[in-house]
């Protein structure tokens, strides 16, 4: 990654350079340069397309990662709308524990049957603290920012 990157930033700044070369050239500062760019123009002018067509390889690249990100993210969400949606009364009970403190980590029975179908959907994970009779479960963070968002759900 960071190859590429150095290999943009070289690509960047011989365009500027071409670009200020084929200016020197057109306002005709000096002579020698304006008939050398004359000579090897086509050749120039080859070289520019290549590195800006480099350049926009990489900004469409970057655009289109971004893009399929963006619509992961959506596609996650939805899904975890959707499970929450299938959940039964007494599991969303449970998540709105962990909504009502407003805090990640909840005490809950390991027993209880919607705790365990929590867990197994890993919608909450065990942390391996023991307070009392009952385990330590922390909420998944994108469950807990989709109900925080959007409370209607446990309803």
């Amino acid at each position: 990654m960071k190859n590429t990157v150095q290999l943009h930033k070289i690509n960047i700044v011989l365009n500027i350079f071409l670009i200020l070369l084929f200016f020197t050239s057109f306002i005709g500062l000096d002579p020698i340069l304006t008939q050398f760019c004359q000579d090897y123009q086509t050749l120039f002018i080859l070289v520019y397309l290549l590195s800006l067509s480099c350049i926009f390889y990489t900004i469409l690249k970057s655009v289109f990662r971004i893009k399929k990100e963006q619509f992961q993210l959506k596609s996650n969400s939805m899904a975890n709308t959707q499970a929450l949606k299938q959940l039964s009364h007494d599991e969303k009970y449970i998540l709105s524990l962990f909504i009502n403190k407003q805090s990640t980590e909840n005490s809950l029975d390991p027993k209880n049957p919607s705790v365990q179908l929590l867990e197994a959907q890993k919608i909450i994970i065990n942390t391996a603290i023991i307070d009392g009779v009952k385990k330590v479960y922390r909420i998944d963070p994108k469950i807990y920012k989709l109900l925080r968002l959007n409370p209607n759900l446990l309803y």
